[in-house]
């Protein structure tokens, strides 16, 4: 799926009209010609007897599977429309349950470079076939901020004052790919925007490289249940230390 995706993504930027909107899709954001070609393709790939719960065009699939295959096609939509050359494809299988805890294989696939993350519940996590882990450190963080009040910006902010380096990415499972092979070495969102496309694959990844994901209490993202109008702040990174060092910054809201 991740191949014909990034073919298909490369096949719409040479046309040139990825960015033409296609009105709302059912996660509530706006849809794309490239949201939809990615969908459509990868849609068109999965087997028979599979739930799926994807982004653009909502639910699908046999509605009685235990089996649940959750997909964002596009995951930095904006950073595509606007030649920015990070964006993915992120997909996530959970059994027995509706919980990010029961997500037990993902996948992400960085639609520019090819580069794969992968993890099996219980065998460790992956980046183009090799072993990954965490860092341990609070050097570089990831974030993603949206203009808004003094009182909310000051909150997701101070985080960062931990760091040494931010980056602003653009795609959130980029971002906590990156914290689980330590390419940065944590991820902190607090706008409380966090979707079941966005941290499904995402979630996975980190755990079973040996990081830590979760809200901004502390609480493990586990708990949370895989639906459309699922919303959360999100902190990741590689050891209970760094962990409790972020969150003991953010001021109550």
């Amino acid at each position: 799926m991740g191949e014909a995706a990034h073919e298909v993504a490369d096949r719409v930027a040479r046309r040139g009209d990825g960015a033409r909107p296609l009105g709302k899709g059912a996660g509530g954001d706006v849809t794309t010609v490239l949201d939809r070609a990615i969908e459509e393709e990868v849609l068109a790939l999965v087997p028979d007897g599979v739930r799926v719960l994807t982004e653009e065009a909502g639910e699908a699939g046999d509605p009685e599977s235990d089996a649940l295959l959750i997909i964002d096609p596009l995951d930095g939509s904006h950073n595509a429309t606007r030649g920015i050359p990070a964006y993915s494809i992120s997909l996530a299988v959970a059994h027995g349950g509706d919980l990010l805890g029961d997500v037990e294989a993902a996948y992400i696939r960085h639609l520019v470079t090819g580069d794969e993350w992968t993890a099996t519940r219980g065998e460790g996590a992956v980046r183009n076939g090799g072993s990954i882990a965490p860092s341990g450190e609070l050097h570089t963080i990831a974030t993603e901020l949206y203009p808004s009040g003094p009182e909310e910006m000051a909150r997701a902010v101070a985080p960062l004052s931990l760091g040494r380096k931010v980056r602003g990415i653009g795609t959130v499972a980029i971002d906590l790919a990156y914290v689980a092979d330590g390419t940065v070495d944590a991820f902190v969102d607090l706008r409380g925007l966090g979707r079941t496309f966005d941290l499904a694959a995402g979630y996975l990844i980190v755990k079973e490289a040996g990081g830590l994901a979760t809200d901004d209490a502390g609480r493990d993202l586990g708990g949370r249940p895989c639906a459309f109008d699922e919303r959360c702040s999100v902190i990741a990174t590689g050891t209970e230390e760094c962990l409790h060092m972020l969150l003991r910054t953010i001021p109550p809201e």
